[in-house]
């Protein structure tokens, strides 16, 4: 697959909720593979990838903007003002962003079934709005 292709999804789509209470941080554990749903590939499906996908398509379907940053540890989001810099990234209501360079802890683990933990990821979101939903689907393409 190509960086500059059509989307190509690479396993099953993701949900994350934001936080139930405005303006407060929470983070996501996302897993790449394991049995059953919650997980980017089910091994117990067959799904298991060679290398880790560095994009990830997001749709925000809320109706409140919601910022978010990918991370290798837990991390407080911020929602930015004026003046500051912050690593979260906007997601619109009801719109799509694809975002690159995916920071997965770790490459994918030998073979099923040796026992080898799964790379995983930490979304940090933060939104004004109330438990908006966010679907990642991981991949590559734009």
């Amino acid at each position: 697959m190509s960086i500059i292709s059509a989307f190509q999804p690479m396993g099953q789509t993701v949900a994350v909720v934001t936080n139930a209470s405005a303006n407060t941080s929470s983070n996501a554990t996302i897993t790449l593979y394991g049995n059953g749903t919650g997980f980017v590939f089910n091994v117990g499906s067959g799904l298991r990838p060679a290398v880790a996908p560095n994009q990830v398509r997001v749709y925000n379907g809320g109706s409140s903007p919601v910022f978010l940053s990918f991370n290798n540890a837990a991390r407080t989001a911020v929602i930015p003002v004026v003046g500051t810099n912050q690593l979260e990234w906007p997601v619109l209501p009801n719109s799509v962003e694809v975002f690159s360079g995916i920071p997965w802890n770790s490459s994918p683990a030998g073979p099923p079934g040796l026992g080898l933990s799964a790379p995983t990821l930490i979304v940090a979101t933060i939104s004004a709005g109330l438990s908006i939903p966010l679907y990642l689907t991981f991949g590559e393409g734009l």
